[in-house]
């Protein structure tokens, strides 16, 4: 527990669930825009990947999210109300079941639940498209389906850094481009994997134009890591003092960034080596990029060096008290005791809609 908040305790699961995550939504976003708007059969084959990506990697992150709550119950409940579920069960009045679906559209957690499952059928349904023919699969329900997927895929992609932000965790919730930054990212490191998988089938024209998609997906991406790191303002010395912080900024910059820009912009993915380590470094750098947005704000809070505290705000005095830094609103807060940031934030006796451990 730091001063004002606990902190998540979020390890390799969650961070591979953010990478994985990342590029099952770039690779079929772009899959589904070269569909829609690719060459016909020409390209036909490099949206074939993308579309074979993307499920198999979303059915992966779904498990690493179990296996992070460790009680697959808790997703259930995170998306159905389970006394509906139960009562219907027992009286066998199916239509009730209606009523199940657990949505709350003021919580990031239960609209990225949903997010992820309307994404896992839209991928599900692209994924076996994927292995017929072209004219098997323009008709318009299929495309419905493309298209959903992709809006939805673009949600994912920044859901997750919307998500980071949404908390009141140190550097997740002092600048708003987390979001951006990961959408960035889910397209830089969903091209990589596609191009790496991409087989001698896919002519030369095509590979060319998603060579050229990665290169202007790799500058946008330059371009937010660089306006993230301006957001942070004052903690961005704290943060290069910590060794995640520097495997955030550093690794990311240089293996995620810049080296494979240079192979771009050098003409070196003409030739297949330079095609695989430039690939190879983005997907290292999008790993970096989660890994060290993960684990710097932890590691940020449990330092409390003379150097950090010199480096951040004025000490703050609650209470006769001077904590040693500035991090947040609820500072000195007494958890159950005082009151919050809001003066009325003192909350009340609560009764849960949903019975969320009932039967343990």
């Amino acid at each position: 527990m730091n001063v004002f908040v606990a902190d998540p305790g979020w390890g390799w699961w969650i961070i591979g669930y953010f990478f994985l995550g990342g590029i099952a939504a770039g690779s079929y976003f772009m899959a589904t825009l070269i569909d829609l708007v690719g060459r016909g059969g020409h390209d036909q084959e490099i949206s074939r990947i993308g579309f074979r990506i993307a499920f198999p990697l979303i059915v992966v992150c779904a498990v690493f999210l179990t296996l992070d709550l460790e009680k697959p119950n808790r997703f259930w409940h995170m998306m159905f109300k389970s006394e509906v579920v139960e009562r219907a069960w027992e009286t066998k009045s199916w239509g009730e079941l209606i009523h199940a679906p657990l949505f709350k559209y003021w919580s990031p957690m239960s609209i990225g639940s949903w997010a992820l499952t309307i994404f896992g059928i839209c991928s599900f349904i692209s994924f076996l498209g994927s292995f017929r023919s072209r004219h098997e699969t323009t008709g318009i329900v299929h495309r419905c389906f493309q298209i959903i997927g992709c809006f939805v895929g673009f949600f994912v992609a920044a859901y997750t850094g919307a998500l980071l932000t949404a908390t009141n965790q140190l550097v997740w919730s002092d600048t708003p481009w987390l979001a951006p930054l990961f959408l960035a990212s889910a397209a830089s490191t969903g091209i990589a994997v596609m191009l790496l998988l991409a087989s001698p089938s896919v002519s030369e024209a095509s590979l060319a134009r998603l060579q050229r998609a990665d290169t202007w997906a790799l500058g946008l991406e330059f371009l937010v890591f660089l306006i993230f790191l301006e957001s942070l303002s004052s903690l961005l010395l704290p943060v290069w003092q910590t060794v995640n912080g520097k495997i955030l900024i550093a690794g990311t910059l240089i293996l995620g960034l810049v080296v494979p820009l240079l192979i771009h912009l050098s003409g070196g993915l003409h030739r297949r080596s330079g095609l695989v380590l430039a690939s190879i470094s983005v997907l290292i750098g999008g790993f970096m990029l989660r890994y060290g947005i993960v684990q710097t704000s932890p590691e940020l809070l449990a330092k409390s060096s003379p150097e950090l505290v010199k480096m951040t705000e004025p000490r703050p005095v609650v209470g006769g008290i001077a904590f040693p830094w500035q991090f947040g609103p609820e500072q000195g807060r007494v958890p159950g005791e005082s009151l919050g940031a809001d003066p009325g934030n003192k909350v009340g006796p609560v009764v849960p809609r949903s019975k969320v451990f009932k039967g343990e």
